[in-house]
């Protein structure tokens, strides 16, 4: 009986110790950001704040512009996040679809994020570790330098 309990608590301990390192081993955008060599566009679809949603609707298919906001997420490290899949809330929050290179075809995924930190990538959620404001406000500035180029005449 004593065996039996020495060995749960070992097991338990094992997987307390993986679920702990799960959700703090830092991870690269590289591992968030899927085929971030082939993406072909950017799909930026709209803008939420306490104001309500701003369509965007703007098509990033120059790979310099692409790059310049995929740098945005090299610049920090993630973690693996629980909870709510719903990261709209209480915060302003912007919606990309990334299309990408898959075998000669166009695939893609969505990638949310919210001034707090936290993206959903294809249904999975993270946080960023560290600079999550500045994050956003990056990529807020430009998307917004973007829109503003795609409307002049």
């Amino acid at each position: 009986m004593k065996k039996i309990f020495i060995l749960t608590t070992i097991v338990l301990l094992i997987i307390a110790g993986l679920l702990i390192t799960y959700h703090n081993v830092p991870l690269s955008a590289d591992t968030i950001i899927k085929y971030k060599n082939k993406i072909e566009k950017v799909y930026i679809s709209n803008y939420i704040d306490k104001e309500g949603i701003t369509p965007i609707d703007l098509d990033v298919s120059d790979p310099e512009k692409i790059s310049e906001i995929i740098d945005i997420f090299d610049q920090v490290k993630f973690t693996h996040s629980n909870g709510s899949k719903n990261i709209k809330n209480d915060t302003r929050y912007m919606s990309l679809y990334i299309f990408y290179d898959k075998n000669g075809s166009l695939d893609d995924y969505t990638l949310e994020i919210n001034e707090k930190g936290e993206l959903l990538v294809d249904r999975h959620k993270y946080k960023i570790k560290n600079n999550a404001s500045v994050v956003f406000e990056r990529l807020y500035s430009i998307v917004g330098n973007l829109s503003n180029e795609h409307k002049r005449p």
